[in-house]
């Protein structure tokens, strides 16, 4: 097979769609499958792990969104643009923080997610 050629069919293949912060089963499905190809011609959908993600805090489940310009109209995801306006990287940045930094290897992937 050429480097450039596409094969066909393919076993255990994986469409995914891309998620912020994916659960453990997210990362179980990509372990398991062969061949992954990530959807990025969908369009976005409100409320969805696109661009949310949960953590489990002290008190609880706190639920982390990144907001979205534009995001009540019919976009392709590719062409969803981050709302930068609003201070939610630091605010997720500390809720991590605060959630984790405790736990042990904290510090050694803590530059993964600043």
């Amino acid at each position: 097979m050429k480097a450039l050629e596409i094969p066909l069919i393919f076993y255990n293949m994986l469409l995914i769609e891309l998620q912020y912060l994916p659960t453990l089963e997210y990362f179980c499905a990509l372990y398991k499958a062969e061949h992954i190809v990530i959807e990025a011609q969908e369009y976005f959908v409100k409320q969805t792990f696109r661009n949310r993600t949960n953590i489990l805090t002290s008190q609880g489940i706190n639920r982390l969104s990144i907001p979205i310009l534009d995001g009540n109209k019919k976009i392709p995801v590719q062409n969803i643009r981050i709302d930068h306006k609003q201070k939610w990287v630091n605010n997720h940045w500390r809720a991590i923080q605060s959630a984790y930094g405790k736990a042990p290897f904290f510090e050694y992937y803590a530059e993964y997610f600043k």
